[in-house]
């Protein structure tokens, strides 16, 4: 059990890096303009877009109640037994926020943000994926079945399943991992055995994400 519990470890890491897609969220847009042929100008004020967060968040229970509530966390994920307490956890490397069910193995999802802010390459390499993919599928049991980029969340997204097996049991991992700025974090839930649908962990796991984000941008 020691060796799966570090499987597990370095599945849920590896994700966390391996989920930065090589295509960034497009950005940018149109501006038109011109002088006026007579009278009154009618051009309404541009709104200035918010700046993009510069350094991560401290990870408190409050901050983690404000990102995304229990009742958010249960409508969005619809997990068989539901969440009914938030728990918080820092370190100098990681913040976590567990949205936990009583009496359950595994939170129906989770928030983890880089403790540490993000100065990487922005999209990451297709090399670096890569290389990234052949070090999780190295380790023993271990097997990656999704690695899908997202547009629209974020400066760059992807969502990622991946499972690793050992003594006749399997869990599986499916993340969604953002880079924002220079916040990078990802959204995760884990499943013993029974492998969920990867579409619906997609969708489930992308509103986390987008909650993540508007509070960042708040």
């Amino acid at each position: 059990m020691k060796s799966l519990s570090l499987a597990l470890i370095r599945i849920a890491l590896l994700a966390g890096v391996l989920s930065l897609a090589a295509c960034g969220a497009g950005t940018g847009g149109t501006s038109t303009g011109g002088a006026s042929t007579g009278g009154a100008s009618s051009t309404a004020p541009t709104a200035m877009p918010k700046p993009k967060p510069t350094t991560p968040p401290p990870i408190t229970a409050a901050y983690c109640q404000s990102i995304m509530t229990v009742a958010q966390a249960n409508q969005i994920m619809n997990p068989p037994v539901q969440a009914t307490t938030i728990n918080a956890q820092s370190s100098p490397e990681v913040g976590v926020c567990r949205y936990d069910p009583p009496q359950a193995q595994f939170a129906i999802v989770k928030i983890l943000i880089d403790e540490k802010a993000y100065t990487g390459p922005k999209p990451v390499p297709e090399a670096t994926i890569a290389q990234l993919v052949s070090q999780l599928e190295s380790s023993p049991g271990a097997t990656i079945t999704t690695t899908t980029p997202v547009s629209g969340v974020g400066d760059q997204a992807e969502f990622l399943a991946a499972s690793v097996s050992e003594s006749g049991m399997s869990f599986y991992v499916d993340a969604f991992y953002v880079i924002y700025g220079n916040v990078a974090f990802m959204c995760d839930d884990f499943h013993m055995n029974t492998k969920p649908d990867d579409a619906t962990q997609q969708n489930e796991l992308q509103q986390c994400a987008e909650q993540v984000v508007n509070r960042l941008n708040s």
